[in-house]
């Protein structure tokens, strides 16, 4: 990938897609219920977030049939894995559809 727009993109689209992830484990400990309810709409608006941007680079490069959901992240993430990386997401993206 040499276009730095998509570059951007997905960038952005990892930024958001780990924020969410790590702002959805402080889940359930905070002390009051109305902050917890909080920060779990806060996670979840993150990796919305995250699912626009990998759609804007997919659309980018030209992938068709783009969805919605989890996979794009992965298959975003896994695309950008160092040889010998993070094996988890090399996993996920061979199933991914």
């Amino acid at each position: 990938m040499s276009d730095p727009r998509l570059e951007l993109l997905l960038a952005l689209g990892d930024d958001e897609l780990v924020i969410g992830h790590r702002h959805s484990s402080w889940t359930g400990v905070a002390p009051h219920l109305e902050e917890d309810l909080a920060f779990s709409s806060i996670a979840q608006d993150e990796i919305g977030h995250a699912v626009v941007w990998y759609r804007l680079a997919a659309e980018l490069a030209g992938e068709e049939g783009v969805t919605a959901g989890g996979d794009l992240g992965v298959k975003a993430l896994a695309q950008r894995a160092p040889e010998g990386g993070d094996l988890g997401v090399k996993a996920l993206a061979q199933r991914a559809p």
